[in-house]
């Protein structure tokens, strides 16, 4: 099976409803993008270089970072990787990742859900 295979949105559906989690809507994480940044994406978040030093990247050359907010876990590995796909079903959220990773000069994140498909409607 190939990644393009794969229906990501369907799966994440599936885990919303067996986790019993009720569901935000995009507007609900558009209104969070810009505080997210400032209070979780610091890249010297202690949990965040906790658990970016736990994932293994040996051999890694790209990076699907399902859920990606702001960025903070993407632009954390940027330099360690050639290509991060950063994929939010928050059009707000992935605004404030591009900018981040324009601002970082991290072009090798592509953060354009219009290269993904099918969105998570």
């Amino acid at each position: 099976m190939l990644i393009d295979d794969i229906d990501f949105a369907d799966l994440y559906l599936q885990q919303l409803r067996l986790a019993h989690r009720t569901e935000k809507t995009p507007d609900h994480w558009d209104q969070r993008a810009e505080k997210m940044a400032e209070n979780c994406a610091s890249p010297t978040d202690s949990y965040l270089q906790q658990l970016t030093s736990k994932i293994d990247l040996q051999g890694a050359q790209t990076l699907f970072d399902m859920g990606c907010g702001p960025g903070t876990v993407s632009l954390a590995l940027a330099d360690k990787l050639t290509t991060i796909y950063g994929v939010d079903y928050s059009q707000g959220m992935l605004n404030v990742a591009a900018r981040r990773a324009a601002a970082l000069k991290a072009d090798k994140c592509p953060l354009d859900p219009a290269r993904l498909g099918r969105g998570l409607e």
